[in-house]
């Protein structure tokens, strides 16, 4: 496995500010718009950030 290293997310930043919108915590976005943000570019990978919370959110 590897290691994940923690970086807090700054303020006001797009991923924080999603995060305050549902209530989600900050990292864990981050880390999904990490993964996103290899293959695509910004915008792409917020929108498909924010599709993740919400088909998560669903089935909570």
């Amino acid at each position: 496995m590897r290691e994940v290293i923690y970086m807090p997310v700054r303020k006001g930043t797009p991923i924080q500010l999603l995060a305050q919108k549902y209530k989600y915590p900050s990292i864990v976005l981050r880390e999904v718009y990490d993964r996103y943000r290899k293959t695509m570019p910004h915008e792409e990978a917020m929108k498909k950030v924010e599709q993740a919370i919400l088909k998560r959110t669903e089935k909570e």
